[in-house]
């Protein structure tokens, strides 16, 4: 069960980053239009 758990939130961190870094794209690209 642990090892679901942690391999889950490890999933849950890495989709995380990536999000971040995706919003950090968008911002930037947002302010080179604006």
């Amino acid at each position: 069960m642990n090892k679901i758990k942690s391999k889950g939130e490890s999933l849950y961190m890495l989709f995380g980053q990536s999000l971040s870094a995706t919003d950090t794209v968008i911002d930037r690209s947002n302010i080179e239009i604006n």
